[in-house]
């Protein structure tokens, strides 16, 4: 009984943990391959999308998705931003932490999508740039407003910076490890940025993690077999570091 009982308390406290890092973190998987410039070039989001529906069809994963920065492991920074209508002074403008992910990435990561939508594959270079912002950040420069539809700009862009609209917000996730307070956030398809060059995979699996590992390489291999898959962790391990 007592067994049963700090068997109960310790999954109550995962649960819990796991509620406040604001994703679960169990049964995932990550691995890093980069796309050379010199081969791929604009032709990245392609391969990424074949790419993210081969792996989503192999046996035992749940989603899969890609991100240039992975939660819990302190590889975040932060860029000023624009609110449109409202100029600021740059030294004055307020910060969040940036992250370019690809679609289906808060499904994998069980991120709650609280108001508007997630990101899809017809946001594109060919259509109007978007964002999704984390719900700190909308409480804090929209109180009391809708944000959907309202528009940011992003400093610190590879490109000239433009005005994106917001078509979602999201659950607020812990970005770094020794992160004591939640920071506001904002999310950019991966489609829309030529310059995803080494998105990290992020795969949610119905068993254990690694025991997909094998598949995942072969999937690449047969894609390309000069990409090298290095960083192969559950993100359990990484957090664990």
């Amino acid at each position: 009984m007592l067994t049963a009982g700090g068997s109960l308390l310790t999954a109550s406290f995962v649960h819990l943990w796991q509620m406040d890092q604001g994703f679960r973190t169990d049964h995932l998987l990550t691995l890093l391959f980069v796309l050379p410039e010199s081969h791929y070039g604009e032709t990245r989001p392609t391969f990424y999308r074949q790419y993210f529906e081969k792996v989503r069809a192999l046996p035992g994963v749940e989603a899969v998705a890609g991100t240039i920065n992975l939660p819990m492991t302190d590889s975040e920074g932060v860029t000023s931003f624009e609110i449109y209508g409202n100029p600021t002074p740059e030294a004055q403008r307020p910060t969040a932490a940036p992250s370019t992910i690809s679609t289906q990435y808060f499904k994998t990561m069980e991120v709650p999508i609280i108001k508007g939508r997630d990101f899809t594959e017809d946001d594109n270079v060919a259509t109007n740039p978007v964002i999704i912002i984390s719900q700190s950040l909308a409480k804090k420069y929209f109180p009391g407003v809708d944000p959907i539809g309202k528009k940011l700009r992003p400093a610190g862009m590879p490109s000239e910076p433009v005005w994106m609209e917001i078509v979602g917000v999201v659950g607020d996730v812990r970005l770094g490890a020794t992160q004591r307070d939640i920071e506001s956030a904002m999310y950019f398809p991966a489609a829309q940025s030529l310059h995803s060059c080494c998105l990290y995979t992020v795969v949610r699996t119905r068993l254990d993690p690694l025991a997909v590992e094998h598949s995942i390489e072969n999937v690449v291999a047969a894609m390309d077999k000069d990409l090298p898959i290095t960083q192969v962790s559950t993100m359990d391990q990484l957090i664990a570091k």
